[in-house]
């Protein structure tokens, strides 16, 4: 059976690397015995072709929402003539369209954002998730009200800040509301320099996830499974969305970085145009800076990050599957 390197972009959020860390986890626990590595094309270690080298029979598996750069370069460059496959990024895919518009919250407007990027193919992606996004919306209530999101706290117990506005963010692998939106989500420790993640796998203030290892994370499948925790209250399947003109089909595609329109700009905007709630359909994978930033757009809601959904870990393997399997036919 070939190994699975799954391959992240890399952030420096420890909360973004505890979430990428446990969705690898949990596709570990539901295939025992597959061997599953993490690797990353950024920021973290180790890299990717690092990880190819040591593992020739495999499949890799980009954990990225397009068929940007990191795809058709690094990821390309990495297993150049090794035989070793790459599979469609997880995104575009209805799995995480789905997503999206069962934890959206009725708004009068919708703002697609995303992290941005120069390169064609990558904005060609996430325009299409906006067409996409906008075609499934219902659309016939203008102004419908956001349901008030249960007071909960921090992850680490403390109690929820008084006196700001209810926003929807996630933390470990269920979706929760919390009323502050900047308090850093405290969802595990840093891995460093490939660790193995397995029985030592602990949490919190940059302790090491388990032993140094060479060759990629290996992920042990005792870690981790889909609780399948459910959106809050506002996260009605495909929330209303109301009539505002100047936004074609009430869903506008905004940016953090590069070419494009900002975030706050568009939030702006559209509450120009007559729209009371808007909400951030939030095109990213796990926490980081740029996911950060979605929550002081001014918008009234920001989705989770989509690498939270239980359904993201049926994605990976499926695509780890469909390669594995025609890999093996060819070689028979």
């Amino acid at each position: 059976m070939p190994t699975l390197i799954a391959v992240a972009h890399g952030t420096r959020s420890p909360a973004g690397q505890a979430q990428i860390r446990d969705l690898v986890a949990r596709v570990a626990a539901r295939r025992p015995g597959l061997d599953v590595r993490l690797a990353y094309v950024d920021v973290q270690e180790p890299k990717v072709a690092e990880v190819v080298a040591a593992v020739p029979d495999a499949v890799v598996v980009p954990l990225l929402l397009s068929a940007g750069y990191h795809v058709r370069v690094d990821i390309a460059e990495a297993v150049a003539g090794t035989g070793i496959p790459v599979t469609r990024p997880l995104g575009p895919d209805d799995v995480l369209l789905d997503s999206l518009l069962k934890h959206l919250p009725p708004a009068d407007a919708v703002v697609l954002a995303a992290a941005g990027s120069s390169d064609p193919a990558w904005r060609a992606d996430v325009e299409s998730v906006a067409r996409l996004l906008s075609e499934k919306l219902e659309m016939p209530t203008v102004g419908h009200h956001l349901p008030r999101p249960p007071r909960v706290g921090g992850g680490d117990g403390t109690p929820p800040d008084r006196g700001r506005a209810g926003l929807s963010t996630g933390i470990g692998d269920d979706f929760r509301h919390v009323r502050d939106a900047d308090r850093p989500v405290d969802a595990g420790s840093t891995a460093r320099g490939g660790a193995r993640v397995g029985a030592g796998f602990v949490s919190d203030h940059g302790r090491q996830a388990g032993p140094s290892a060479h060759g990629g994370q290996r992920v042990g499948a005792s870690l981790g499974g889909d609780r399948g925790g459910q959106a809050g209250p506002s996260a009605g399947r495909g929330g209303r969305v109301g009539s505002v003109p100047g936004c074609s089909n009430n869903v506008r595609v905004a940016y953090v970085s590069g070419p494009g329109e900002r975030v706050p700009d568009v939030v702006a905007d559209l509450r120009r145009a007559g729209a009371r709630r808007v909400a951030v359909a939030a095109y990213f994978l796990a926490d980081g800076l740029f996911y950060r930033r979605l929550h002081q757009a001014g918008a009234d809601a920001v989705t989770a990050p989509l690498c939270l959904d239980p359904a993201v870990t049926d994605l990976v393997l499926s695509r780890y599957e469909q390669a594995a399997l025609t890999t093996t036919r060819r070689r028979l």
